[in-house]
């Protein structure tokens, strides 16, 4: 392509057609638009930029066209921008491969499905190696027969932020129109904590959308004074998502961007200690969140008390929420914790 700019008047009427070998091929890239391309019997593109990742210097843009009949859309690899817009992938056996790219950008890419001659077939959009940033929004994928629509599965590394909205799936192969990272971060999703997903047919993943819970397992006791202390016991964490559990009564956030979140549930517990006030706190990275305290005092040993807890808490990757407890000024006892159910979200 040699850093040419390529420009047709009409792309169903002007073509570029290479009936054997690939069509792009080299080290530079240029601008294409408003053509057909077609290589019958090659790759359409099979371009890898000459520096290392992290220098790559060079550019291509390819917009308002259709990329028909070619047996491979091919591979671009080692650029440092590449904005692909408004192109119709139409009977194509095999997809593309974008690799090693600073910046991806691909706006309104149709990729049609079903039988010959509209239907493309194998792996559409195949995402490998380390990208400073990927934006796919708008466009459709058509995923039918044993066709994937888009592959992560060779989980590529995103070192900055990667985004698809509005993009929809669609077509009788639901199980392919995501290839997710393997092994799956989540069960049931499909990318990784630097994705922010939002498009039909498709699960949601964005940072707005973590959820993490914690269930007390066993009934334990906590000995409580003036100074809070985390409580005991052996929790079970379910419905996480861009939550891990880090050890008992603990949650840390996994998300890539800091936000705010509702902290709350409920806390069952019994108590020997009838005259004791005791006072429940969430608390973050190890230090209790004042506006969280909830103080509570027995009537009765035989006594189960149930209180609701919450606050309003901003957390950023790495951070973590427990539940402390402890007891007003000049007092001590100690609390059989029943069930607790906590969650962020």
């Amino acid at each position: 392509l040699n850093n040419a700019y390529v420009i047709g008047l009409d792309s169903g009427e002007d073509k570029l057609v290479k009936a054997s070998g690939d069509l792009f091929v080299g080290t530079t890239g240029g601008s294409i638009r408003g053509l057909t391309l077609v290589a019958s019997a090659g790759k359409v593109f099979n371009i890898t930029g000459p520096e290392a990742i992290g220098a790559q210097t060079q550019n291509l843009i390819l917009r308002d066209g259709v990329i028909a009949n070619s047996a491979d859309v091919g591979l671009i690899k080692g650029f440092s921008l590449v904005f692909v817009s408004i192109i119709q992938y139409v009977g194509n056996a095999k997809g593309i491969i974008y690799q090693d790219i600073k910046k991806l950008l691909i706006n309104n890419a149709g990729w049609f499905g079903g039988s010959s001659p509209l239907g493309n077939s194998g792996t559409y959009e195949t995402i490998q190696g380390t990208f400073d940033l990927v934006q796919k929004q708008g466009g459709f994928s058509e995923v039918t027969g044993t066709s994937t629509g888009f592959d992560v599965s060779s989980n590529p590394t995103i070192t900055g932020d990667a985004v698809m909205e509005t993009v929809v799936f669609t077509g009788a192969n639901t199980a392919g129109y995501v290839k997710p990272y393997t092994p799956a971060i989540y069960t049931g999703y499909n990318f990784n904590n630097r994705w922010n997903v939002r498009s039909a047919g498709i699960p949601t993943e964005t940072d707005l959308t973590a959820v993490g819970n914690i269930n007390f397992a066993t009934a334990t006791v906590t000995t409580a004074t003036e100074t809070a202390v985390k409580l005991l016991g052996t929790t079970t964490s379910e419905d996480l998502f861009r939550f891990a559990i880090n050890g008992s009564n603990r949650i840390d956030y996994l998300g890539s961007k800091k936000r705010f979140f509702r902290v709350g549930g409920s806390i069952s517990f019994k108590t020997p200690d009838n005259n004791t006030v005791f006072i429940f706190y969430i608390a973050k990275n190890g230090v209790i969140i004042p506006k969280s305290k909830v103080l509570v005092k027995s009537n009765s040993p035989t006594d189960v008390i149930t209180t609701p807890i919450q606050t309003l808490t901003e957390m950023k990757n790495g951070d973590w929420i427990e539940l402390y407890v402890g007891t007003e000024t000049g007092s001590s006892g100690s609390v059989n914790i029943l069930s607790v159910n906590l969650s962020a979200n």
